[in-house]
């Protein structure tokens, strides 16, 4: 009896090519998970965020669609492709990493804008930085403390802002050609002086959306637009804040770049329109008071109306007493000097004092100095106000001029001997 010969029953192995979407799919997620241990093994050892450009994220997601491509073109192959597990690891991978990444550049993102705007928005400890912007129009320390805010940490040293003396000593020096030294140059820039008309309690600060935000080698930018709104206008305003980072343990402190940050907008309100009509009108009655005294009548009111700190201004006796002197001089018309004074009327301010209107010019007064020859640029305000009360301010309003103040507070420049000031 023969023996039955046994059918084999096993399939022949068949090739199947991977399917092209899920090796490409994958390389790139993978390629992508290797570039997010690498770069964050590098942030981690230089103890620095992990961010990368937003264009990166770009591999995830090519590498995601891929992967999913690849898995309907298997499934529809009728088993000649493969590759399914290839794509389940790629879409692991870039769901990991991908979303992963994501999700922590989003968090980091929103608290360094939550600390630049605390930073910004928040009187306290380094900063509030617009809060005591918004007081420097009535407050010396609040000014004093807005500029420390724009210099770096590390430059700030030991100045306080309520002492004066010592921030004009170490920031406010003028240069070897007799330029304003840093404080007072912040003082008349643009930023500062949208705060200094008005009333404080009328300034309103809206923060609006975020323009950019990057971290450098030297630490985190955020720039950031800011509404103003004051009696006399509404202003957009960006501003540039940087971090620094300080030393391991220390807390991030922020600092504010002046030099690129701006005024993007500004309208004019109704009273702000007739503010500046005013303001002409304050600057007509100066040049009438200065024409008046060059003319032969001399007045005499100006040790009645005199704040100035003549110790801290002409801290040497001899230059002391020229200065005084030549003012007198020149506003009692008791020697050959003119009255030469030049107001700056674009930096010119207002307040509302008692009922009455109030301007405050910054003028400088030119002088000679009798022994050298030289000129001598002293930097000051001079505090112009209504005799009498006013109601509303409309652009009509035509009062009467008085001077309250005038208040010298740097020597701008000597410079080289020349002719005297201008008749």
């Amino acid at each position: 009896m023969s023996t039955p010969v046994s059918s084999s029953t096993q399939d022949p192995l068949v090739y199947r090519p991977i399917s092209g979407f899920a090796i490409t799919g994958f390389c790139i997620s993978a390629l992508y998970a290797l570039l997010i241990l690498y770069a964050g093994f590098r942030a981690l050892s230089r103890g620095e965020p992990l961010l990368l450009d937003g264009f990166w994220l770009l591999l995830p997601v090519s590498g995601a669609v891929l992967c999913m491509i690849g898995q309907v073109q298997i499934r529809n192959s009728e088993g000649t492709r493969a590759g399914m597990k290839l794509t389940s690891w790629g879409l692991g991978l870039s769901i990991c990493f991908g979303l992963g990444y994501f999700v922590y550049a989003l968090g980091t993102g929103l608290a360094i804008r939550q600390q630049s705007n605390r930073f910004v928005m928040e009187a306290g400890d380094d900063a509030g930085f617009l809060p005591h912007l918004q007081r420097s129009g009535s407050s010396k320390t609040d000014l004093n403390a807005a500029f420390l805010l724009t210099v770096p940490p590390g430059g700030r040293g030991t100045a306080r802002p309520d002492n004066d003396a010592d921030m004009r000593a170490a920031f406010d020096r003028p240069d070897p050609d007799g330029n304003p030294g840093q404080l007072t140059n912040f003082a008349g820039s643009s930023l500062p002086m949208l705060f200094r008309s008005g009333s404080d309690k009328e300034i309103q600060v809206e923060p609006l959306g975020v323009m950019e935000w990057a971290y450098g080698k030297d630490g985190f930018l955020v720039r950031r637009l800011y509404r103003i709104k004051t009696e006399d206008f509404v202003a957009d305003v960006l501003l540039s804040t940087k971090s620094s980072e300080g030393r391991e343990g220390e807390n991030r402190k922020w600092y504010v770049l002046l030099n690129e940050s701006k005024i993007q907008s500004k309208e004019i309100t109704p009273l702000g329109k007739a503010i500046e009509k005013i303001r002409v009108r304050a600057a007509d009655f100066l040049k009438e008071w200065e024409f008046t005294m060059n003319e032969g009548k001399p007045w005499n009111g100006f040790a009645a109306v005199d704040a100035t700190s003549w110790e801290t201004l002409a801290p040497g006796h001899a230059l002391r007493a020229t200065l005084k002197d030549g003012i007198n001089e020149m506003f009692g018309g008791t020697g050959p000097k003119r009255v030469s004074i030049r107001p700056n009327l674009d930096a010119s301010t207002w307040h509302r004092d008692n009922g009455k209107l109030k301007i405050v010019i910054p003028i400088t007064v030119l002088l000679t100095d009798p022994a050298t020859g030289r000129l001598i640029n002293v930097l000051g305000d001079i505090h112009v106000s209504t005799k009498e009360n006013v109601g509303a301010i409309q652009g009509n309003l035509d009062p009467q001029w008085e001077i309250t103040r005038i208040s010298l507070n740097q020597i701008q420049s000597q410079g080289p001997k020349g002719p005297p000031p201008p008749s």
